[in-house]
């Protein structure tokens, strides 16, 4: 139950968050006493986590939430005053977070990927997620990989070139905190292969700028990325060698089909990663577009 005391909360994606689902349960509540609601025998659950850990369920139904609001299904109930009070205090402190300047690009950062599946907005999250767990005691990560999917909007260019919060939290609204693991040289390659591995469409992680390899779409998928065409810093990845990764915690639990990733060690868990973003505008601004050069393709 979300209550006043989580006003008290420091953390920007924390109030962005509580503020998101705060609309979301406002309107799960209007439209669980609607008509279609109430034809289909629904009993209301409007728990943001739970709907997301039962998505596929045969025996969940989601109404369309538009539906209710479309057919003015939600415009026969009074508001209810507590929750009024709480989305507005949410509400006023939002504004605050949102517009908080927290660099600048030159350009726009666009997540479209290229021909490789390599994306300029998704190189940038890669490398903020590395500098983020770069020291020792922050995870001690060589490098990073993070998947398209998490990536929701471009960063924009304005006329002034400078980014908000909100900009970076649209872009990566689900607050996956860093997770650092270790994986064998073997097992990135296994990660890599994964991509095309069970997947409807490939699924090509975006990697932090000391790592590079290149695939190849001739080969039969799970031998796409030869081992000695990976490298890090430069260097061929040994199969044999132990390196620290920083990938999202969605990532670390095998999300998206990368299964290998549930064979980590030594996990470490760092910050969201929207505040790994803002942290890495505050120190690099202001950001450029790099060159597409990280991921590499062969036919």
């Amino acid at each position: 139950m979300l209550s006043a005391m989580g006003l008290c909360m420091r953390s920007p994606f924390a109030v962005l968050s509580v503020a998101v689902r705060l609309v979301v349960m406002a309107a799960a509540l209007a439209l669980a006493a609607s008509a279609p609601a109430r034809a289909a025998g629904a009993t209301p659950l409007v728990s943001v986590d739970w709907l997301a850990a039962h998505r596929g369920d045969p025996d969940v139904v989601v109404l369309d939430i538009r539906s209710a609001i479309d057919g003015g299904g939600t415009d026969a109930f009074a508001k209810d005053r507590e929750q009024t009070e709480l989305i507005a205090a949410y509400e006023q402190r939002v504004q605050a977070v949102a517009r908080r300047v927290v660099g600048s690009v030159t350009a726009t950062l666009s997540r479209a990927p290229a021909a490789t599946g390599e994306s300029v907005l998704g190189g940038v999250i890669a490398d903020a997620q590395l500098a983020a767990t770069l020291a020792e005691p922050d995870g001690g990560a060589a490098l990073a990989f993070t998947n398209p999917g998490g990536i929701r909007t471009d960063i924009l260019k304005r006329e002034d070139g400078m980014v908000t919060y909100a900009d970076l939290f649209a872009s990566q609204p689900f607050g996956n905190q860093l997770v650092t693991l270790t994986l064998s040289g073997a097992q990135i390659k296994r990660l890599l292969e994964q991509q095309w591995l069970g997947q409807q469409t490939p699924r090509i992680l975006q990697v932090s700028k000391n790592f590079s390899y290149l695939w190849d779409a001739a080969r039969p998928a799970g031998e796409r990325v030869a081992v000695d065409a990976i490298t890090l810093n430069g260097q061929p990845i040994d199969p044999a060698a132990r390196y620290r990764v920083t990938v999202n915690g969605f990532l670390a639990q095998g999300g998206d089909g990368f299964a290998v990733l549930r064979e980590g060690t030594a996990p470490r868990t760092g910050l969201p990663d929207v505040e790994a973003l803002a942290t890495y505008f505050e120190a690099n601004s202001p950001v450029s577009p790099g060159p597409l050069d990280r991921i590499r393709r062969a036919n």
